[in-house]
């Protein structure tokens, strides 16, 4: 049954960092071509993937493919099951040439040996863009190791929740090794490598605090959709279905759940923790769905979409 259309299409080479917007994508396994294939990482003894949620000058940066990325072959994957997000990733995705606009201006390839220099200067520590690395180099993905006190501090301070609010329960959702891993090692997504808001779910946020920010690009999708008809947060009933963009088939696994990263400021959009709290108190602290694709396809704004 056709229930609606593509009207955007984003994709993120580099995690935390503003993305671009795209005409048509092709899409696999790993989601987007050239989606979310590189990250800031400390180096150093304590070091671990970085991104806005600790420095959110991140989000001031933009990044773009310089060439289209080509699709990863199935000879280099295995079935994966992304619900079970601590199980290493036999997997190789190669990082795509990018090139970073910094807020002042200035723009660097991915190459560029004054890359660190630069991202250091902006958030403040020595870093370094990486590319993914093998999921057998389990330490380039684990959390650096803190007291278990310090830990559920750090996870209440991303999920920015206030005292009288629920937090969620992150191990249950996506397995004990949350703890251990900034990512599914093998990727730099936070669980699932596709995700998809509905256009009726920002006019129902706007609705029910109309002086909020909800622009679509503090939540960061890969799939902004248009349901005829649709009001509320209807993605939330497709859980558990299978959806179909254009020629690509995908399983709708979970709702989104949401942390403090889309109240921070980013581009022209400024800081609004209103933004939070309205998703908080509204959708159970949920925006938007993950999905994960049955087969590669090219998809395209304008496609239709199809709920089975």
């Amino acid at each position: 049954m056709v229930i609606g259309k593509i009207v955007e299409i984003w994709r993120y080479p580099v995690k935390s960092m503003a993305g671009e917007s795209l005409t048509s994508a092709p899409i696999g396994k790993f989601g987007i071509t050239g989606d979310r294939c590189w990250a800031v990482r400390d180096p150093g003894e304590k070091g671990e993937i970085r991104t806005a949620r600790k420095f959110p000058q991140l989000l001031q940066c933009s990044a773009r493919c310089t060439d289209e990325p080509t699709a990863e072959s199935d000879a280099k994957m295995v079935d994966i099951d992304w619900t079970k997000r601590g199980r290493p990733l036999r997997i190789v995705r190669e990082s795509p040439h990018i090139e970073v606009d910094f807020p002042d201006g200035t723009r660097l390839a991915s190459d560029n040996p004054r890359m660190s220099d630069a991202l250091s200067k902006l958030i403040g520590i020595p870093v370094d863009l990486c590319p993914l690395k093998s999921a057998d180099d389990a330490a380039h993905y684990r959390r650096f190791r803190r007291r278990s006190e310090e830990l559920d501090q750090e996870f209440k301070d991303m999920l920015a929740r206030l005292p009288d609010e629920p937090y969620p329960d992150l191990v249950a959702q996506f397995g004990a090794d949350v703890m251990d891993f900034v990512t599914p090692p093998g990727t730099y997504f936070d669980a699932m490598p596709l995700h998809l808001i509905t256009t009726s779910a920002l006019r129902e946020l706007e609705r029910l605090n109309p002086q909020g920010s909800f622009d679509r690009r503090r939540f960061r999708p890969n799939f902004v959709v248009e349901v005829d008809g649709a009001s509320g947060f209807v993605e939330f009933e497709w859980c558990g279905r299978s959806l179909r963009l254009g020629d690509l088939k995908t399983s709708v696994h979970i709702p989104v759940v949401r942390c403090g990263m889309p109240t921070l400021a980013q581009g022209d959009l400024s800081k609004d923790l209103s933004v939070l709290r309205t998703v908080v108190r509204h959708a159970d602290a949920n925006l938007g769905v993950y999905l994960t694709a049955d087969e590669p396809a090219t998809v395209r704004v304008g496609d239709t979409i199809e709920l089975f």
